[in-house]
Protein backbone atom coordinates (compact mmCIF):
# COMPACT_ATOMS: atom_id res chain seq x y z
CA UNK A 1 0.00 0.00 0.00
CA UNK A 2 1.58 3.46 -1.03
CA UNK A 3 1.10 6.69 1.13
CA UNK A 4 -2.13 8.00 -0.67
CA UNK A 5 -3.81 4.66 0.16
CA UNK A 6 -2.67 5.11 3.32
CA UNK A 7 -3.95 8.55 3.82
CA UNK A 8 -7.20 7.30 2.80
CA UNK A 9 -7.39 5.23 5.48
CA UNK A 10 -6.20 7.60 8.11
CA UNK A 11 -6.36 11.11 8.69
CA UNK A 12 -2.97 12.25 7.94
CA UNK A 13 -1.16 14.78 6.36
CA UNK A 14 1.54 14.04 4.21
CA UNK A 15 4.17 15.74 7.30
CA UNK A 16 2.54 13.25 9.80
CA UNK A 17 3.03 10.33 8.09
CA UNK A 18 6.82 11.69 7.14
CA UNK A 19 7.65 12.66 10.78
CA UNK A 20 6.37 8.77 11.48
CA UNK A 21 8.65 7.59 8.64
CA UNK A 22 11.77 9.48 9.25
CA UNK A 23 11.35 8.60 13.36
CA UNK A 24 12.19 5.10 12.18
CA UNK A 25 8.92 3.57 13.45
CA UNK A 26 8.18 0.79 11.37
CA UNK A 27 10.10 -2.22 11.63
CA UNK A 28 11.49 -2.24 7.56
CA UNK A 29 13.37 -0.15 5.34
CA UNK A 30 11.73 1.78 2.68
CA UNK A 31 11.52 0.49 -0.38
CA UNK A 32 14.20 0.52 -3.39
CA UNK A 33 12.69 3.97 -5.07
CA UNK A 34 12.59 5.93 -1.49
CA UNK A 35 8.90 5.98 -1.01
CA UNK A 36 7.42 3.71 2.30
CA UNK A 37 5.17 0.84 1.26
CA UNK A 38 3.26 -0.50 3.81
CA UNK A 39 2.52 -3.62 4.71
CA UNK A 40 -0.55 -5.30 7.14
CA UNK A 41 1.87 -4.54 10.13
CA UNK A 42 2.78 -1.25 9.05
CA UNK A 43 -1.08 -0.33 8.82
CA UNK A 44 -1.59 -1.66 12.52
CA UNK A 45 1.53 0.09 13.53
CA UNK A 46 0.33 3.03 12.18
CA UNK A 47 -3.18 2.75 13.85
CA UNK A 48 -1.56 2.57 16.99
CA UNK A 49 0.70 6.12 16.06
CA UNK A 50 -2.82 7.95 15.15
CA UNK A 51 -4.54 6.81 18.83
CA UNK A 52 -1.32 7.68 20.12
CA UNK A 53 -1.10 11.21 18.70
CA UNK A 54 -4.83 11.82 18.82
CA UNK A 55 -4.33 11.53 22.58
CA UNK A 56 -1.82 14.06 22.20
CA UNK A 57 1.36 12.00 23.25
CA UNK A 58 4.42 13.79 21.75
CA UNK A 59 7.28 11.52 19.35
CA UNK A 60 9.84 10.92 22.12
CA UNK A 61 7.04 9.02 24.49
CA UNK A 62 5.49 7.60 21.14
CA UNK A 63 9.50 6.02 20.15
CA UNK A 64 9.62 5.17 23.89
CA UNK A 65 6.08 3.16 23.78
CA UNK A 66 7.04 2.05 20.14
CA UNK A 67 10.41 0.53 21.62
CA UNK A 68 8.33 -1.79 24.42
CA UNK A 69 6.03 -2.76 21.14
CA UNK A 70 9.03 -3.97 19.42
CA UNK A 71 11.32 -5.36 22.66
CA UNK A 72 11.40 -9.35 22.59
CA UNK A 73 10.10 -9.79 26.44
CA UNK A 74 6.40 -8.46 27.60
CA UNK A 75 6.64 -4.34 28.41
CA UNK A 76 2.99 -4.52 29.29
CA UNK A 77 3.04 -3.00 32.64
CA UNK A 78 6.10 -0.42 31.17
CA UNK A 79 3.61 0.16 28.53
CA UNK A 80 0.42 0.78 31.21
CA UNK A 81 2.50 3.17 33.00
CA UNK A 82 3.47 5.14 29.97
CA UNK A 83 0.21 5.86 29.27
CA UNK A 84 -1.33 6.62 32.89
CA UNK A 85 1.54 8.69 33.08
CA UNK A 86 0.18 10.38 30.18
CA UNK A 87 -3.15 10.13 31.64
CA UNK A 88 -1.92 12.76 34.57
CA UNK A 89 -0.55 14.82 32.40
CA UNK A 90 -4.11 15.39 30.56
CA UNK A 91 -6.13 15.69 33.93
CA UNK A 92 -3.71 18.51 35.37
CA UNK A 93 -4.39 19.89 32.33
CA UNK A 94 -8.10 19.48 32.43
CA UNK A 95 -8.30 20.63 36.02
CA UNK A 96 -6.24 23.74 35.14
CA UNK A 97 -8.79 24.67 32.56
CA UNK A 98 -11.70 23.80 34.71
CA UNK A 99 -9.95 26.59 36.94
CA UNK A 100 -9.71 28.84 34.09
CA UNK A 101 -13.62 28.28 33.29
CA UNK A 102 -14.26 28.96 36.90
CA UNK A 103 -12.43 32.54 37.28
CA UNK A 104 -14.22 33.11 33.89
CA UNK A 105 -17.74 32.02 35.45
CA UNK A 106 -17.18 33.98 38.67
CA UNK A 107 -16.09 37.39 36.26
CA UNK A 108 -19.27 36.64 34.34
CA UNK A 109 -21.44 36.82 37.45
CA UNK A 110 -19.51 39.65 39.11
CA UNK A 111 -20.52 41.49 35.61
CA UNK A 112 -24.16 40.17 34.82
CA UNK A 113 -25.62 39.10 38.61
CA UNK A 114 -26.97 36.31 38.96
CA UNK A 115 -28.76 34.98 35.85
CA UNK A 116 -31.26 32.45 37.52
CA UNK A 117 -34.74 31.92 37.07
CA UNK A 118 -36.74 31.34 40.08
Amino acid sequence: MNRKEVQAWFPLRDEELQSFEQAGLYDHPKAENGLMEYDDKDIKRLSLLVTLTQIGMNMEDIKTYIGYERCDIDQKSKKVLLLKKHRQALLEKLHDQQKCIDCLDMLLYDLQGCCCKR
